[in-house]
């Protein structure tokens, strides 16, 4: 799948969500997930980045990007990289972005956000160059390059 490119595109590709939002930006209902959401597996486990007692071996996504995200960590497997993502930071999440009225990509399910902490809003984060790599190969944008860092972050939309 090519990468969207603005928001146009990718409403188009991924779904209008402004259809299932309240005036008071909520959801309407479910009916948003249950449209758009799948689940990547992991060939290897992550700590949950919130919980650090616990462990995933899956997580929602889209499902239009589920083999992608399933591919991306199978080839980090092969290329001996789960030690440098070993914590799980979110995918879907219907939110706002910080700062912002504009609903973020975690909204869609088409982003990720790895090793939050040392990888913080602002910051050169320490995202090895080996898992930058195997995200872009794919077609994710890697939230280093924006105009507020933002390390811990991949998405799969270009100018947004």
């Amino acid at each position: 799948m090519e990468t969207p490119r603005g928001k146009e595109e990718l409403i188009e590709v991924f779904g209008n969500i402004y259809e299932y939002i309240n005036e008071d930006g909520t959801l309407k209902s479910r009916e948003w997930e249950d449209k758009i959401l799948g689940f990547c597996y992991l060939p290897f486990p992550m700590i949950l980045a919130w919980d650090k007692s616990k462990t995933i071996l899956r997580f929602r996504c889209h499902k239009l990007l589920s083999g992608t995200f399933d591919l991306v960590f199978k080839i980090i497997l092969h290329e001996k990289l789960e030690g440098y993502c070993q914590y799980f930071g979110g995918c879907y999440s219907f939110r706002v972005q910080v700062g912002s009225k504009k609903v973020t990509t975690h909204a869609w399910a088409v982003s990720i956000d790895l090793n939050p902490e040392t990888n913080q809003l602002g910051t050169e984060g320490d995202i090895h160059q080996g898992i930058v790599k195997v995200f872009e190969d794919q077609g994710f944008v890697h939230g280093r390059g924006f105009k507020r860092l933002d390390p811990m972050h991949w998405q799969f939309i270009k100018n947004y």
